[in-house]
């Protein structure tokens, strides 16, 4: 009827059809985006405003003949696992520039063979984080 409810076998119901419908359709609701992630030995993975400073920074890496890449995360939720999982394989390092207290690096570290690789960059004052902050960390990745 629309109304809410207090009955938990409904709302119990309810819940658990949504997830597993969500589940089931994952491969319709999650989207990426690579940029130059295939050659890269540093991936960044950004959403987001971010993803734009991720992206200058790949272009202005690869100038200097560094191979670096980027995943664009265009849905975060439901996290790409299987798409991040399969980007991160075979790089010497991740990074993850966020406008947040890291918990899309989080997300990344729980699929991450090696965790030692991920650099996160955090940035919670209200400003952008710069393509220059973002190459001075891959500078100090590899």
């Amino acid at each position: 009827s629309g109304f809410p409810t207090s009955q938990r076998k409904e709302i119990s119901k309810l819940i658990r059809r949504l997830h597993y419908k969500i589940s089931q359709h994952l491969a319709e609701i999650v989207q990426v985006e690579e940029f130059y992630a295939d050659d890269a030995e540093v991936l960044i993975i950004a959403y987001g405003s971010t993803a734009r400073s991720a992206q200058a920074a790949v272009v202005r890496a690869r100038e200097k003949g560094k191979k670096a890449g980027l995943l664009r995360l265009i849905t975060i939720w439901p996290f790409p696992e299987k798409e991040v999982s399969a980007a991160v394989l075979n790089k010497k390092a991740v990074i993850v520039p966020e406008m947040n207290m890291g918990q899309l690096a989080l997300e990344v570290a729980r699929v991450l063979p090696d965790k030692n690789l991920l650099f996160p960059v955090n940035r919670v004052d209200g400003e952008l984080i710069t393509p220059d902050e973002i190459l001075e960390v891959i500078g100090r990745a590899f």
